[in-house]
């Protein structure tokens, strides 16, 4: 061979090495890093079905809690009604006060105050009456056995007359009946509300 040869060899082979080396620079490492990036994207999405699944399944058991809170507000709203309706809860208070054995002395509707924010309205009835430690237990059960929610509060219970020695003594009582009504979205308006009579 000579020398004209082994110098074009020579140049074919680093032509071949430069072009080699160009397609690598240009086209191959360009399409590693986009493998690269690509696989990055693919384990970032796969991260972020990780955590759509896991929404997912917290807004599943999220949605069984809001059935079950939804189903128990119901429950409480037959407990709290949408209504003023007092005579039949005076009644209803002075006849198991009446089946006790117990006369109310006074028994008189306060103001009605409402939390729009909490979606309730309470109303107070002062109680004062006189009666035996058993009547009031079982005039206090009679009350919680209703199917409005009534709480006694600020109970003031005192032996009444003069003989406190005496087996079954007379209570005297005062204090106060709160109930509740359920007050949907209702805005509040100059502050409490008067109970209606």
């Amino acid at each position: 061979m000579n020398r004209e040869t082994i110098n074009l060899i020579i140049a074919g082979v680093l032509l071949a090495i430069i072009i080699v080396g160009l397609n690598y620079f240009f086209i191959v490492k360009k399409k590693k890093q986009e493998i690269v990036s690509l696989k990055n994207q693919i384990a970032k999405l796969d991260s972020e079905i990780k955590k759509a699944k896991l929404f997912k399944k917290r807004l599943f058991e999220m949605e069984k809690e809001i059935a079950l809170m939804e189903a128990e507000l119901e429950k409480l709203k037959e407990k709290l009604p949408k209504k003023e309706d007092l005579p039949n809860l005076i009644r209803s208070i002075a006849k198991l006060a009446y089946y006790s054995g117990i006369n109310f002395l006074s028994l008189k509707m306060g103001k009605e105050r409402v939390y729009p924010e909490k979606n309730y309205a309470e109303i107070n009835m002062d109680v004062n009456f006189v009666a035996t430690y058993g009547q009031l237990m079982v005039f206090l059960h009679s009350v919680d056995g209703l199917d409005r929610l009534i709480k006694p509060y600020k109970l003031d219970i005192n032996v009444s007359g003069k003989k406190k020695a005496v087996e079954n003594p007379m209570l005297s009582v005062k204090g106060i009946l709160q109930t509740y009504r359920f007050v949907e979205g209702q805005k509040k308006a100059g502050g409490k509300k008067r109970a209606k009579r």
